[in-house]
């Protein structure tokens, strides 16, 4: 003690501990994002089991982060919507949702870039289904439509109780 002031040292293991968690951190965040990239990769190249685990990693992570978390089904499987060119020869596309317990939202991404007239005349169709008692629920109801996406507002859920398919029209109809 100097006058006044009181110093305290922090004792050398306690910095060492701080500084081993901070990288073991770092670590564990590095090898989950080059996991992510490495499933998105084995998604895409059509691997079954990669479709398997990816979803079931998406919905498990979806109760950490707070999200109700949505599994493409058709054309594409897997965590990470059509692209354009992916959607553009398809007239409807599915998705599973499953919710986390707490979060009030989710939204489709369906990428077909649909016009202000098509958006006007009621496009796209949503049909939802029930597959799991926890889809009763959830009292899903359609928020908004946009060019490229159908946001829900629900109530909170637990588990894939959920179907979603989307309809557009027949481009040559409209």
């Amino acid at each position: 003690m100097k006058g006044n002031q009181v110093t305290y040292e922090i004792p050398a293991p306690l910095v060492d501990h701080a500084k081993r968690r901070f990288q073991m951190c770092l670590l564990i965040g590095f090898l989950v994002v080059a996991s992510a990239v490495g499933m998105m990769f084995a998604i895409d190249s059509g691997s079954y089991g990669a479709r398997a685990v990816g979803l079931f990693l998406a919905s498990t992570l979806s109760v950490l982060v707070g999200v109700n978390s949505v599994a493409y089904e058709y054309p594409i499987s897997g965590a990470t919507a059509p692209t354009a060119a992916q959607i553009f020869k398809h007239q409807s596309m599915s998705a599973i949702v499953t919710g986390d317990g707490s979060a009030t939202t989710f939204t489709i991404t369906h990428n077909w870039n649909l016009s202000t007239a098509q958006l006007n005349n009621g496009w796209p169709w949503v049909q939802l289904e029930v597959i799991l008692a926890a889809g009763n629920t959830a009292a899903a109801v359609i928020t908004s439509k946009t060019a490229n996406t159908v946001v829900f507002s629900c109530t909170a859920f637990t588990g894939a109780g959920l179907r979603v398919r989307l309809e557009r029209p027949f481009s040559a109809l409209t």
